[in-house]
């Protein structure tokens, strides 16, 4: 992605190494912000919108035993 005054803006990528973990999507002043994808380590992940970092919207969740979509308010 495109770093701005030190701060992440557009299409990029976030990951950490510790446990594999993962966000793919749209940043705007450093924050997680429009559509994106996180994936946890444990290879479940969610899809939906994001604001001020938090997810906020319309969201699809996925694991090995359950798929959950709806909306959800500055969750995590």
């Amino acid at each position: 992605g495109q770093w701005i005054n030190d701060l992440q803006y557009g299409q990029g990528i976030e990951s950490w190494g510790q446990d594999g973990s993962e966000y793919i999507g749209l940043f705007e002043n450093g924050n997680k912000e429009g559509f994106g994808k996180y994936t946890w380590g444990d290879t479940s992940y969610f899809i939906g919108e994001w604001k001020d970092n938090k997810i906020n919207g319309l969201v699809c969740f996925f694991n090995f035993r359950e798929f959950t979509a709806g909306p959800m308010e500055e969750n995590l």
